[in-house]
C-alpha cells in the first residue's frame, strides 16, 4: 500500500513566471500520485502555510492578477499559473484520493485594462481532483471552508476609444474520475463554493462578455475490470448539507457612449453530474439541504446627452445551447438519476438593455435537466424545500425588443425492454416566472415583448414506461409581456369667435401598445412512448400567462399527450395514453390579455354610419386540462377545483375546463 497525507500551502509553492502585461502570477497547490502497487491512496489538505512560522493558516490563494493598465489578460490555464490540483493513476490495483478544505482559498484571474483591444481574465480550471485506475477508483472532496474561483475583467476606454473585456472560466470545480473497475465520485460540501465571472467595459463602444462553461462538473466513468472480468459500477454524487452553499454566478456590464454596447453573461452548465458503465450500473445523486444557486445578469447602455448613441444588447443564460443549471445525466445497465431537495435552489436570469436607438434584451433559463438510459432507467426529483426558476428581460430605446424565456424541470428516461420511469414530487414551493418589458422611446413604433415560461416536462421510453407528477405544495408558472411606445397625437381647435377666432394645435404624449406575447405551461407530458401516467394535485396548482400589448395571452395547466401512433393488424401500437388524473387541491388557469390596439366596429355608411362598439387587436386562451391521443383510458377524478378563465379588453377570449382531442 501507497499512502500519504500531504498539507501543501500556496505560499511554499509561490513560483515567479513571467507572464504578458507584468502579471503576477502565484502557482497553486498540486499533489500527484502514481503508482502500481495493489492500493493507492493520497489525501490533499488544501490550506496555506505561512512561511516564517510554518504554521498553517486558515485561508489562501493563487492566480493570476494584471492590473498595470494598458491592454491586460490574466489567465489561469495550469497548476503553475494558479489551479489547485490532485490527481493520481493507479495501473496495477485501485485508487483513492482525497481532497479536504476547511479554511478559506481562492483560485483568481484578475485584470484591468485601459486600452483596446483583446482585453481578458480567464481561468481553465479552479479546483480539479483527477483520477485513474485499472482496478477501482474513489474520489471524494470534503469541504467545510470556502472554495472560491472567481474571473474579473474592468475594461475603460479612454476618451473615443472602444473598450472590450472578456472573463471566463472553464472548469470551476472539475471532479472526473475513470476505472477499469468501479469508479465513484463524491462531494460533500457544509461550506461554500463560488465560482464567479464578471466583465465590464466601458468606452464609446463597449464589449462585455463573462462565461462559465461548467460551474461544477463531476464525472464517473467506469469499465470492465481485466483482472477480474467484473462489471465496474460508477457512481456520482453531490451532497450540500444544511450550512453548505452552491453559487454560480456571472456578470456583464457594458456602457457605450457613441457606439453600441454588448453584455453577455452565460452559464452553459451551472452543475453537471454524470456516470457511464460500459457493463454495470450507473448512479447519479445530488441531495441539497443547503442553498444551490445560479445566477446571470447582463446590462448593456449606450446613450449620450444628444440622444444619438448606438445599440445596447443583453444578453443573460443559464443553459444555453444545450446546458442547464443543474444537469444529471446517468447511461448504464441500471441508470438512476434523482435529485432530493430539502433546502433552496435558485436560478434566475436577468437582462437589461437600454438604448438611444435599438435595444434588445433577452434572459433564458434551462434550470433541471435529467436524463437515465439503460436496460433499466430512472429518473426523480422530490422537492420539500424551494425551487425558483426566474427570467427577467427589459429594453428600451426608440426600438425595443425583449425576450425572457424559463424551463423548469425536463425528464427523460430510456431503456430497452425493462422499465423506464420518470417521477416528480413537490410538497414545497416550486415557482416558474418569465417576464419580458419593453419599452419604445418617441420615434418608434417597433417595440415587442415575448415571454415563455414552461414548468414540467416528462418523456420515458421502453418496455415499461411510467410517468408520475404529484403536488402537494404551490407549483406555480407564470409568463407576463408588457410592451409600449410613446408617441405625440396633435389636434387642432379654434377658439374664439368671428374677427377674435384662432386656431389652436395642441400636441400631447400618449402610450401606445407594441407587440406582447405571454405563454405559460404548467405540467407537459410526452407519452408518445407508451406507458401509465398517475398525475395528482393535492395543493395549489396555478399556471398564469398575462399580456400587456397587441398579441396574445395562452395558459394551459397540464398537457398529456400520446399522439396518433399507427395501426398494425387491428391493433394500436402507440398513441395510446393510459393514466389516472387525480385533483383534491386547488387547479387555477388564467390567461389575460389586455391593453391592445381599438378598431372600431362600425354599422351603416355614410351619414347613416354608427359606431356600436370596439375590438381589440389581442387575445387570450386558457386550458385547464388536454388530452391528446389516439386512444386514451384516463380516468380523472375532481374533489377539488377546477378554474379557467380568459379575459380580454375587447379581444377574443377562450376558456376551456378539461379538453379531449382525438390525434
Amino acid at each position: 500500500m501507497n499512502k500519504r497525507m500531504l498539507v501543501l500551502g500556496a505560499s511554499t509553492l509561490a513560483i515567479g513566471i513571467a507572464a504578458p502585461g507584468l502579471a503576477q502570477v502565484v502557482a497553486g497547490p498540486t499533489a500527484g500520485i502514481n503508482g502500481t502497487d495493489t492500493t493507492i491512496e493520497q489525501t490533499l489538505v488544501l490550506t496555506d502555510l505561512d512561511d516564517e512560522t510554518e504554521t498553517i493558516l486558515d485561508s489562501g490563494s493563487s492566480g493570476v492578477e494584471d492590473t498595470d493598465g494598458g491592454n491586460a489578460s490574466a489567465q489561469v490555464i495550469s497548476q503553475p499559473t494558479g489551479w489547485v490540483e490532485q490527481s493520481g493513476t493507479a495501473t496495477a490495483g485501485d485508487l483513492d484520493l482525497s481532497l479536504v478544505n476547511e479554511g478559506d482559498y481562492e483560485v483568481y484571474a484578475i485584470a484591468t485594462a485601459d486600452a483596446p483591444g483583446a482585453n481578458s481574465a480567464g481561468i481553465l480550471v479552479g479546483f480539479g481532483q483527477f483520477g485513474d485506475a485499472s482496478g477501482d477508483a474513489t474520489l471524494a472532496i470534503d469541504n467545510s471552508g470556502s472554495m472560491a474561483v472567481t474571473a474579473d475583467i474592468d475594461a475603460v476606454g479612454t476618451v473615443g476609444e472602444a473598450a472590450n473585456g472578456s472573463a471566463g472560466i472553464t472548469y470551476g470545480v472539475i471532479q472526473q474520475v475513470s476505472a477499469d473497475g468501479a469508479a465513484s465520485a463524491s462531494m460533500n460540501n457544509d461550506g461554500d463554493i463560488a465560482v464567479s465571472s464578471s466583465a465590464s467595459a466601458a468606452g464609446s463602444t463597449g464589449s462585455a462578455t463573462s462565461s462559465k462553461t461548467f460551474g461544477v462538473l463531476q464525472t464517473a466513468s467506469a469499465s470492465t475490470d481485466v483482472v477480474d472480468a467484473l462489471s465496474g459500477d460508477a457512481v456520482a454524487d453531490i451532497a450540500n448539507g444544511e450550512d453548505g452553499t452552491i453559487s454560480i454566478d456571472g456578470m456583464a456590464t457594458a456602457t457605450a457612449t457613441s457606439g453600441t454596447a454588448y453584455a453577455y453573461d452565460y452559464t452553459y452548465f451551472g452543475v453537471l453530474q454524470s456516470a457511464g458503465s460500459e457493463d454495470g450500473d450507473a448512479s447519479v445523486t445530488m441531495t441539497n439541504d443547503g442553498a444551490v444557486s445560479v445566477a446571470s445578469s447582463a446590462m448593456a447602455t449606450a446613450t449620450n446627452e444628444d440622444g444619438d448613441a448606438g445599440s445596447a444588447y443583453a444578453n443573460a443564460a443559464i443553459g444555453s445551447e444545450g446546458g442547464a443549471g443543474i444537469a444529471q445525466y446517468a447511461e448504464g445497465d441500471l441508470a438512476a438519476v434523482s435529485l432530493v431537495n430539502n433546502g433552496s435552489v435558485d436560478l434566475s436570469a436577468s437582462a437589461s438593455a437600454l438604448a438611444d436607438t435599438y435595444a434588445q434584451g433577452y434572459a433564458y433559463v434551462n434550470g433541471v435537466e435529467q436524463g437515465a438510459s439503460g436496460s433499466s432507467a430512472s429518473v426523480s426529483l422530490s422537492n420539500s424545500g424551494t425551487m425558483a426558476f426566474a427570467a427577467d428581460a427589459m429594453a428600451e430605446g426608440t426600438y425595443a425588443y425583449a425576450n425572457a424565456g424559463v424551463m423548469g424541470v425536463e425528464q427523460y428516461a430510456s431503456s430497452g425492454e425493462g422499465a423506464a420511469s420518470v417521477s416528480f414530487y413537490n410538497g414545497g414551493d416550486f415557482t416558474v416566472d418569465a417576464s419580458a418589458t419593453a419599452s419604445g422611446l418617441f420615434g418608434g413604433s417597433e417595440v415587442g415583448a415575448y415571454a415563455n415560461a414552461e414548468g414540467v416536462y416528462q418523456e420515458a421510453n421502453g418496455g415499461e414506461p411510467s410517468y408520475t407528477f404529484a403536488n402537494d405544495g404551490n407549483f406555480a408558472v407564470s409568463a407576463s409581456a408588457v410592451a409600449s411606445y410613446l408617441t405625440t397625437v396633435t389636434s387642432t381647435s379654434v377658439q374664439g369667435s368671428g374677427t377674435t377666432a384662432e386656431t389652436v394645435t395642441n400636441t400631447e404624449t400618449v402610450t401606445m401598445p407594441g407587440y406582447a406575447n405571454a405563454y405559460a405551461y404548467g405540467y407537459e407530458l410526452d407519452a408518445t412512448g407508451g406507458g401509465v401516467f398517475d398525475v395528482s394535485n393535492t395543493g395549489d396548482f396555478t399556471v398564469t400567462a398575462d399580456a400587456d400589448g397587441n398579441g396574445s395571452a395562452y395558459a394551459l395547466g397540464m398537457d398529456l399527450y400520446a399522439g396518433s401512433g399507427a395501426t398494425v393488424e387491428g391493433f394500436q401500437t402507440a398513441g395510446v395514453l393510459s393514466g389516472e388524473i387525480v385533483n383534491d387541491g386547488s387547479l387555477t388557469v388564467a390567461a389575460t390579455a389586455m391593453g391592445g390596439d381599438l378598431t372600431p366596429v362600425i354599422t351603416g355608411t355614410g351619414t347613416t354610419a354608427t359606431t356600436i362598439g370596439y375590438t381589440a387587436d389581442n387575445s387570450a386562451t386558457a386550458t385547464g386540462i388536454a388530452i391528446n391521443a389516439a386512444v386514451a383510458d384516463v380516468t380523472l377524478t375532481n374533489t377539488g377545483s377546477i378554474e379557467v378563465s380568459a379575459t380580454t379588453d375587447m379581444g377574443e377570449s377562450s376558456a376551456y375546463g378539461i379538453v379531449v382531442t382525438d390525434a
